[in-house]
């Protein structure tokens, strides 16, 4: 998964930073440091991720900062469950989903069902958050 934060080089930058620097907005030991726009991030783990405008004043005065979780995907299936109904109970009951009448336009791979297309609209969707917060 990725981030892209979208700023104007020379006017912004990214600082991913630990913890205590986000809180106290503290640019002086960056983890990683954008600074040419727009930057792409990988967020190759799960965990918190920090970053903070190191230009001036924007992150102290102008709060330009922002934590991102990254929560890993489950696409194991779920436990098989032990034995059956007992006696006297009936069998819950089960859905079938039809098969899709058309094929989907757009991308291979754009509609999922497995998992993956889960993480791409989260991609999608954390992209757009950033680019909004830093702009």
């Amino acid at each position: 998964m990725f981030a892209v934060f979208n700023f104007v080089t020379n006017v912004h930058d990214v600082l991913q930073v630990s913890r205590a620097d986000f809180e106290n907005c503290n640019t002086q030991s960056p983890i990683a440091s954008y600074i040419n726009g727009p930057a792409t991030v990988n967020l190759n783990t799960s965990g918190d991720y920090y970053f903070i405008c190191g230009v001036g004043v924007h992150c102290s005065q102008l709060r330009q900062r922002m934590t991102l979780s990254v929560v890993a995907s489950s696409t194991s299936a779920p436990p098989p469950t032990t034995g059956g109904p007992t006696v006297g109970t009936p069998p819950p009951p089960t859905t079938t989903t039809p098969p899709p009448t058309s094929t989907p336009s757009g991308p291979s791979g754009a509609a999922s069902s497995n998992g993956h297309g889960k993480a791409a609209i989260a991609a999608v969707v954390l992209t757009a958050s950033v680019a909004a917060l830093v702009l």
